[in-house]
């Protein structure tokens, strides 16, 4: 159902199709204490893709940069994963609004986003949350995001810094609690779903289910009875048959409007 309107079906696949992922990893100063942590689980997750699977590689710090671009070698993927290294700020809007225009937005069938970050962004000026949320909303991404806790980490390293009983600039419960809700929000209107973790167990995990769950989906396609690029957000509900089988899917999408409709 398209906001409340039954839609005819025109197209239905299984997980045969090969799915197209981007790894995108926060390898900025506050994740310095979990870098080995974050490579090997990064490595753990592409080696439970299937091998038609393409997985690109983005780190960002300071700066975004793409390691390795959409391959299924994965020789190639662990080289571009294990030569990460660890830098200064944080741009995590950007790169997953460079991401999703750069790369995602010219590739065709499944794909999905896998964000392991803290969330908290300092040096983002191309993008903001409500930027990707919108393109998430028009993409057909499915976002993935990964989150872990640096703020005690990084609290210890500033404090032993700092000057005694000096305040801690940037660091305090409120942005981290507002970066997890900037997460789920994405993980939400993608159809996604956002993890918590807190050791390489569990981060492991983690990858683990959603690898999983890649495996695991179904697509399904309609012809629009509205066409209007009028930037408005439509709403989607998925209904099965299947008694006691449950659906998670993707609450809607945005589309485009005028302006952007002409670029595409």
């Amino acid at each position: 159902y398209e906001d409340g309107v039954k839609q005819e079906i025109s197209d239905f696949g299984g997980a045969e199709t090969p799915m197209h992922v981007a790894l995108v990893l926060d390898v900025s100063g506050s994740t310095r204490f979990k870098l080995e942590d974050i490579q090997d689980a990064a490595l753990n997750f592409v080696d439970q893709l299937r091998p038609q699977d393409r997985v690109m590689v983005v780190s960002f710090d300071q700066q975004v940069r793409v390691e390795a671009e959409f391959t299924n070698e994965r020789d190639k993927l662990m080289r571009a994963i294990m030569l990460t290294g660890t830098g200064g700020g944080t741009r995590v809007q950007d790169a997953l609004d460079l991401t999703l225009t750069e790369r995602l937005n010219n590739i065709q069938g499944r794909k999905a986003i896998v964000a392991f970050t803290d969330g908290v962004d300092n040096l983002s000026w191309m993008a903001t949350w409500k930027d990707v949320t919108a393109r998430v909303e028009e993409s057909g991404v499915i976002v993935y995001p990964v989150r872990y806790d640096t703020m005690t980490d990084v609290t210890s390293v500033l404090k032993a810094a700092l000057p005694p009983n000096a305040k801690i600039p940037g660091n305090n419960k409120e942005e981290y609690d507002r970066a997890a809700k900037s997460l789920k929000n994405l993980a939400a209107v993608s159809g996604g779903r956002y993890y918590e973790v807190e050791t390489i167990g569990d981060t492991k995990q983690a990858f683990a289910n959603i690898a999983e769950e890649l495996r695991r989906c179904y697509w399904l396609g309609y012809y629009l009875a509205n066409t209007a690029h009028d930037g408005k957000y439509h709403k989607i509900n998925v209904v099965i048959g299947k008694p006691g089988a449950i659906v998670r899917a993707r609450k809607g999408y945005r589309a485009p409007g005028d302006d952007k409709a002409k670029n595409r």
